[in-house]
């Protein structure tokens, strides 16, 4: 007997006399034979793993329906349903190609019983996006819209849209998933970059020579105040000293009569007289510096107008005017 099927943890003998590919060698039929036998035992000790890749190998050198059928049993032992799903779907076609009847109805009844069973995964997406190829794990799965099946674990989706996008996302599959919903919405797009604000332009030249022009007016109004100020106070100083003399006709101290004043009042109008000589040249000089800030703070400020301003300070009526404007 070749190949017996193993089922859960029933093992029976079917499929008597699974026909061999016609281009099998006797050589490859002897070592998938060797291979499917060393399978059945690490199944039975409870090596899945290493009995899957047995029976992979077998089928590999000799394909039958029988070896698939075993695959189907290791596989859904260790977890893996969509695999064993997907295997019994093959076992199903192999056998109908070979007009094995009986295989193939076994095939179709654990598929059935296995579908049941396995995780699927749905994929969500935006209406307005058309899925146009999806893979799992690097392996190209058939989209029909549907849900996926595929075994618990970590997986790797990936899916490309018709736009050209491509999204992907790792999932980890529970065994008991029926419908996982697997979310490939785009990200809320990043917020977009603020440009700095443009530095504020240099102020045009109008601008601070107004300022300036404005500056230097107050400043030389403040200086003609004072020199005004400390004018009319040497002016009273010198009358004050003046009146000291007014008995002899003159002015203190040039024509003020010999004796006239004791030494403490000489001494007192001395020193008087010194203050007043001070805010004498205090009043000139800020009368001096005062008109001349007034009258640069004036044209300053004229200036800082528009160029017919400024030709019209600059340029005599009639005559050609050469001022270079300041707006290229």
């Amino acid at each position: 007997m070749r190949r017996p099927l193993l089922l859960g943890a029933l093992a029976f003998a079917m499929l008597t006399a699974t026909p061999a590919a016609a281009d099998t060698t006797p050589t490859a039929r002897q070592q998938a034979t060797v291979l499917f036998d060393e399978g059945r035992r690490l199944i039975a000790a409870g090596r899945f793993d290493e009995a899957c890749t047995r029976f992979t190998e077998s089928q590999r050198l000799d394909p039958s329906s029988g070896t698939l059928l075993n695959l189907v049993d290791c596989d859904e032992r260790r977890g893996r349903l969509a695999s064993a799903l997907a295997t019994c779907r093959e076992a199903e076609r192999l056998a109908a190609s070979r007009n094995d009847a009986e295989a193939r109805a076994f095939a179709q009844r654990r598929a059935g019983e296995i579908e049941a069973r396995v995780p699927t995964i749905r994929l969500e997406t935006a209406p307005s996006e058309t899925i146009s190829r999806v893979t799992i794990d690097g392996r190209v799965i058939e989209w029909t819209g549907k849900a996926l099946l595929v075994d618990a674990g970590r997986h790797r989706v990936e899916v490309t849209f018709a736009s050209g996008a491509m999204r992907g996302v790792d999932v980890e599959v529970a065994a008991d998933a029926r419908e996982q919903r697997v979310s490939l919405l785009a990200n809320e797009a990043p917020p977009r970059a603020v440009s700095p604000s443009p530095s504020p332009p240099p102020p045009p030249a109008e601008s601070w020579r107004r300022t300036t022009g404005i500056v230097l007016t107050v400043s030389g109004a403040a200086a003609l105040a004072m020199g005004t100020v400390t004018g009319i106070l040497a002016l009273s100083k010198k009358n004050d000293l003046d009146s000291l003399c007014s008995s002899g006709g003159g002015s203190y101290p040039d024509r003020c009569g010999g004796g006239m004043l004791d030494a403490g009042a000489q001494a007192s109008a001395r020193s008087d007289l010194a203050t007043a000589r001070t805010e004498a040249t205090l009043a000139t000089t800020g009368l001096v510096v005062g008109t001349a800030l007034v009258a640069l703070g004036v044209v300053l400020y004229l200036t800082g107008g528009s160029d017919v301003a400024r030709q019209s300070l600059f340029c005599p009526i009639g005559m050609p005017c050469f001022l270079k404007s300041a707006r290229r």
